[in-house]
């Protein structure tokens, strides 16, 4: 059994979930009509990603609202294509870097980022590392900075996960923190 697989990695509006969505919708209408079996997109990609709390909470959605219940009807039509595309989550007093998985217009599961850094901690981390399942083929979710640490990949290895899918919005400033303390860390491993 094999699954074919493709990544939209392409422009944002930030804070312009309409047409971001939209990009979505017709992304996945080509990825069906090619028998893609998963198309992931970046992480907040439905959203964006913001400097502040403030931005990314008037950019979100609970995922048990009616929005969002009626967002995922829009991939009812597809019936091949699973998507997996990161948003802004709220839930009860919490934001989350959350990326949903949806199969034929039902949310079938959410991985939430289990890490972050300034200014984006104002994100609550997620302690979930649920598998998902195509074709028989067992998967995993990570987003981006949770690709630095090998707990969340190797937990859902652990639970069988054969594919592991690491959406990333990528945008860093040259001078940002983080780049630093990656390569701290990167070398710091190399050197066993």
């Amino acid at each position: 059994m094999y699954l074919q697989i493709a990544a939209f990695q392409g422009h944002i509006q930030e804070g312009n979930s309409n047409v971001n969505l939209d990009k979505v919708l017709e992304q996945t209408e080509l990825a069906e009509k090619r028998s893609i079996d998963i198309l992931c997109f970046p992480e907040s990609y439905l959203h964006g990603y913001f400097a502040n709390k403030e931005d990314a909470i008037k950019h979100a959605i609970n995922l048990q609202s009616e929005d969002f219940l009626n967002l995922c009807k829009l991939f009812s039509k597809f019936n091949h294509t699973t998507v997996l595309f990161g948003l802004n989550e709220l839930d009860n007093d919490g934001i989350y870097n959350t990326v949903v998985v949806i199969e034929k217009g039902q949310c079938i599961g959410k991985y939430r980022k289990a890490y972050t850094y300034s200014p984006y901690d104002y994100y609550s981390v997620g302690r979930d590392f649920p598998i998902f399942e195509k074709k028989g083929i067992k998967y995993g979710i990570i987003i981006c900075l949770d690709s630095a640490y090998r707990e969340p990949a190797h937990i859902a290895a652990l639970k069988g996960a054969r594919i592991i899918f690491c959406p990333s919005f990528n945008r860093i400033a040259k001078e940002a923190r983080m780049l630093h303390y990656l390569h701290r860390n990167s070398s710091r491993s190399c050197d066993g």
